[in-house]
């Protein structure tokens, strides 16, 4: 996130290498290899190849979610889901995604991106609308 911050503030090349150290460790310390990481997943627009990093470095760390919201892509991403293995790729890299996208592309609506404001803050504070869709 700090990559990001640094970037969105106008230094793209301190923001680049805020993902050595990243790259580094991921690289098991070798040096050679994370260059080699660092050229393969490179990208003109910063953005993109942050956005890519940080969807393999925290895959499991349940900030996808919200990455994707402010980002503005949450929508497009349950969009896009794969239902099936439609390539045949093998292994079925797609086999877990595949096996609950259906349902996941089916239950979204776009109002659901923000979670309802519970009853007992909007009572606290009068200043608290609740979020659209959830009324």
């Amino acid at each position: 996130m700090y990559a990001e911050a640094t970037y969105k503030t106008g230094d793209e090349a301190e923001a680049r290498k805020l993902l050595e150290p990243i790259r580094l460790r991921a690289a098991g310390n070798n040096a050679a290899a994370a260059q080699d990481l660092a050229t393969a997943y490179h990208k003109d627009n910063f953005m993109d190849e942050l956005k890519d990093e940080r969807s393999r470095e925290l895959c499991a760390e349940g900030w996808r979610r919200m990455d994707l919201i402010r980002w503005g892509r949450l929508q497009s991403v349950v969009q896009n889901l794969k239902t099936s293995n439609e390539s045949g790729v093998k292994p079925n890299i797609f086999h877990y995604n595949t096996k609950h996208a259906q349902a996941v592309k089916d239950n979204f609506q776009s109002y659901k991106i923000w979670y309802p404001i519970p009853k007992r803050d909007r009572e606290a504070n009068a200043n608290l609308v609740q979020n659209p869709g959830w009324e």
